[in-house]
């Protein structure tokens, strides 16, 4: 049986994780596009379109680790 890779954080160190990325990545959570971008990109970031991918018949936006489930919605596109 696998293991999930899905670990529950207690409290304190929930609250660590969050402060660190507010502080970091100068986090304003927003669902008006005014105020994107919603992070400060660390200067060697990149971001590119994944639109292509909805061409290729094999493939399934669903699937575990797809790069589809590990974009927002609103991400910028190149």
């Amino acid at each position: 049986m696998m293991e999930s890779p899905v670990v529950e954080l207690l409290e304190t160190e929930y609250r660590r994780v969050w402060d660190r990325f507010y502080d970091e990545f100068t986090f304003r959570p927003s669902t008006s596009s005014f105020k994107w971008p919603a992070i400060k990109e660390p200067v060697a970031s990149v971001t590119w379109s994944l639109a292509a991918l909805d061409d290729d018949p094999e493939y399934d936006p669903y699937q575990m680790g797809s790069p589809a489930l590990l974009v927002s919605p609103g991400a910028a596109r190149l």
